[in-house]
């Protein structure tokens, strides 16, 4: 099976061609935040590189979120295009999952930590037990980081592990790229009709809240 993935939740965009799950191509843009203008140009440099047409893919993965809001909106819009145009199945990925398919997660219960501001993280916390399950401890949501690690320390403690089995990973510690939204969607992915993948928004954007609270007020 050969998947296109795309990464665009993180400050620095990539995509990945990978078989089978395991990346044989990947590219990551040059500057951070220029997701919109150099997603779609490396997509078109790696499948020329690798001499691959769009027809010739088999999935499409894009890294849902949490992440980035304009990063997720940018990700899961190409990849409903792509996804669109080429008839090929979409194959949305949660992003925090990811994390597992880091090589400093072997054998470990997984912590992705992300800056959600207003006082929260994006965490979650998972254990790959095998290349085709993944045991959820704490499902992926918006938490005050001390929350989040008395919940993760009961969860291994009630499963006979310790807090030296976690490994807290935070994003600017463990940069992901599309390779690892690949070996997810490899491992566990359930292929969609591109209409029905929408960014995974784990909490309202801050002006979609302050408007829902009457602290804004909409134009027009």
């Amino acid at each position: 099976m050969l998947t296109l993935a795309i990464e665009t939740t993180a400050s620095v965009a990539s995509v990945a061609l990978a078989r089978n799950g395991v990346t044989e191509r990947l590219r990551l843009s040059r500057r951070e935040m220029n997701h919109l203008s150099e997603l779609t140009p490396m997509i078109r440099d790696m499948l020329a590189d690798a001499d691959v047409t769009l027809a010739e893919i088999d999935a499409i993965a894009v890294s849902a979120g949490p992440g980035s809001f304009t990063g997720m909106r940018i990700g899961v819009s190409t990849a409903r295009a792509l996804a669109q145009v080429s008839g090929k199945p979409l194959i949305p990925v949660p992003t925090l999952e990811t994390f597992v398919f880091q090589e400093a997660a072997a054998g470990r219960i997984v912590c992705p930590i992300m800056d959600a501001r207003l006082g929260q993280v994006y965490a979650g916390a998972y254990r790959l037990g095998s290349p085709r399950i993944l045991e959820t401890l704490v499902p992926g949501g918006a938490y005050i980081y001390e929350d989040f690690l008395s919940l993760t320390k009961d969860a291994a403690k009630a499963r006979g592990k310790g807090a030296g089995e976690m490994l807290l990973m935070p994003d600017e510690d463990y940069p992901r790229d599309a390779s690892q939204a690949a070996a997810w969607a490899h491992a566990f992915g359930a292929p969609r009709d591109y209409r029905s993948v929408e960014p995974l928004y784990i909490r309202k954007a801050e002006a979609q809240r302050r408007l829902d609270e009457g602290l804004l007020q909409p134009k027009g």
